[in-house]
């Protein structure tokens, strides 16, 4: 499953079994962590992301981000858990008119 926003591949591999809506809610929330991480890197203000990211030349700069994606994987990593419902509820209900 992936998700291209900005110029940015969000990418993970799920079991064939896992929920394919949930996939995408998990998908959804490390985008969301990510963008908040790069107004901390960059600032808010109007600030183009995807010029700063394009420019990155270290590698593993965003390693620090991994923190992050580890506490999501453990929320969606059950998707009968009572935490990855509530994400998955909370993603149909931003999507709903």
């Amino acid at each position: 499953h992936y998700n291209m926003v900005d110029g940015v591949c969000y990418m993970a591999l799920f079991d064939k079994s896992y929920p394919k809506n949930l996939a995408f809610a998990f998908l959804e929330d490390v985008k969301r962590l990510f963008q908040e991480e790069l107004k901390r890197e960059f600032g808010t203000g109007s600030v183009d992301y995807r010029s700063h990211i394009e420019t990155i030349e270290k590698p593993y700069y965003f390693i620090k981000f991994d923190r992050q994606i580890t506490k999501a994987k453990a929320e969606y990593r059950d998707p009968k858990s009572s935490k990855a419902l509530q994400r998955l509820n909370e993603n149909l209900t931003e999507a709903s008119p």
